[in-house]
């Protein structure tokens, strides 16, 4: 219990500041045998050695609350998901003011902040809200709900028009109130990461924003499925991996389109989202609990991509479903027949794994940084951190590694010679140059027989040069983050 003070009969009364005016409780403190003890109808105490003189006393406090620990929390979905996410929102008596719901997507619209609300008529509905920090006319208006305490619910939370809040009760202890975010909607063309704010704001004062309370910090990050991947199927149970014939997905004028460079020849590719009509199923739709349940529905998400090529056999028709993607990898079924079949064969498995590399921009450091392995001369890869530096001709690595990846000895090793190294800002140091089997970075980008050189002084691992120029590189304005892809 914070902040100790003693009383005039020197007993010892814990309380708290009230910085925040939020949530307090009055309960009573019970001295004895050295440990202090507070209760208050269960909602939770603490123990100390307060107790003078091993005297028993009980002393009557107020206890508050200092503050309420903001939630966070994150979720991957891929463009071809329906959002329908609720969230729970930590509440508290003294807690008051309207409640907001804030969306931001810095990549589809720098500097916008859009207000999400939902009324039983319409639905789900965002509205502009701000320009760069600067509230639209009647921006105050758009809360979630003018009353945090209560708080209006989504179907299927209720289903009657006029019985469209919740009055959550003014309790002495943190609670949380249910929101549901997004009710089906859909993540076409939304790639990028979309941040959700949940604050407390005052409408009178709009523009006060030290007067706001965060109350939910949420990011959703929206995967799409354009990129290089390296596929791998199953033909009756045996896996067959293209490593030289990677599968490269691309968006054109907001339209889906892709090649596979394969054996037969470069495949054109017609990619489309799984489903276009962008309906939620209808069949079995029943209510269960606070969600939506579509029982034995058929009607997913996901991608499918379609070609034919041409074989020994004649035209044959591919049809290729993706039904999960994440970040770094992609799953799904694939079919296929000869051209004009009615019937499509059995479904065999396929995966596939991203062969670039996205990085995020280090903001602390202003750097971007990979973790890799190194492979010298013994055969076993190394761990190593290493900094992107496009500045250096070479690979710069920390001499401590040599001995772990089979260079014992620099300085007399036929295999490696004295040199200079150029760095970020034009310098040169004198380090020692040698040939390591492969690099590989983030298990997805791979080289072998890298120019390396080994810095006389401990210092961080730079990947330079002699590996990125094998790649291509690009950075994004709006994120700041660097892909590295084949």
């Amino acid at each position: 219990m914070p902040n100790c003070i003693k009383n005039s009969d020197g007993i010892f009364i814990p309380t708290c500041v009230d910085t925040n005016n939020v949530t307090r409780f009055t309960g009573t403190i019970t001295l004895t045998d050295e440990i202090v003890t507070a209760t208050n109808n269960g909602s939770g105490g603490a123990t100390n050695s307060l107790t003078p003189n091993g005297t028993p006393a009980t002393v009557n406090v107020t206890v508050y609350l200092q503050s309420i620990k903001k939630s966070t929390g994150e979720m991957t979905l891929n463009t071809s998901d329906w959002l329908d996410l609720n969230l729970d929102i930590p509440i508290t008596k003294d807690l008051s003011g309207a409640l907001y719901v804030l969306v931001e997507h810095k990549s589809l619209a720098p500097g916008q902040t859009f207000a999400y609300r939902y009324d039983p008529t319409n639905g789900p509905q965002f509205y502009y809200f701000s320009q760069w920090g600067q509230p639209v006319n009647n921006a105050q208006l758009l809360y979630y709900a003018a009353d945090v305490h209560n708080t209006p619910i989504a179907i299927p939370f209720t289903g009657s028009a006029s019985d469209n809040t919740i009055p959550y009760g003014q309790t002495d202890v943190v609670s949380t109130i249910p929101i549901r975010f997004g009710a089906g909607m859909r993540l076409i063309g939304m790639e990028g990461d979309m941040i959700i704010h949940v604050l407390i704001g005052d409408p009178n004062d709009i523009q006060n924003y030290a007067s706001w309370r965060e109350l939910l910090y949420y990011v959703l990050h929206i995967e799409p499925v354009t990129g290089t991947w390296t596929v791998t199927e199953y033909y009756k149970g045996q896996p067959y991996t293209y490593t030289n014939y990677p599968l490269f997905l691309y968006e054109k004028r907001g339209v889906l389109n892709g090649i596979w460079d394969d054996p037969h020849g470069r495949q054109q590719l017609y990619v489309s989202y799984g489903n276009p009509s962008d309906q939620v199923c209808t069949n079995s739709l029943a209510v269960q609990g606070h969600r939506f349940n579509a029982q034995g529905c058929e009607m997913t998400g996901g991608y499918q991509i379609y070609f034919n090529e041409p074989t020994a056999f004649g035209q044959i028709e591919y049809l290729y479903q993706i039904s999960k993607l994440t970040r770094g990898s992609l799953s799904g079924e694939y079919m296929y027949r000869m051209l004009g079949d009615a019937n499509w064969s059995m479904p065999e498995p396929f995966s596939a794994v991203r062969r670039e590399v996205v990085v995020p921009l280090d903001p602390t450091t202003n750097s971007y940084q990979v973790n890799g392995t190194v492979t010298g001369p013994n055969g076993t890869p190394y761990a190593v951190h290493f900094i992107i530096d496009t500045g250096a001709y070479t690979v710069l690595l920390d001499q401590s590694i040599a001995p772990y990846i089979g260079f014992t000895d620099l300085t007399t090793d036929p295999r490696c010679s004295p040199c200079g190294a150029t760095v970020a800002g034009g310098a040169t140091i004198q380090v020692t140059c040698c040939t390591v089997s492969n690099i590989t970075v983030e298990g997805q980008l791979s080289k072998d027989n890298v120019s390396v050189a080994f810095g006389t002084q401990p210092g961080p691992s730079l990947l330079g040069m002699s590996f990125l120029n094998s790649f291509h590189i690009s950075t994004d304005a709006t994120d700041g983050s660097m892909t590295i892809a084949p």
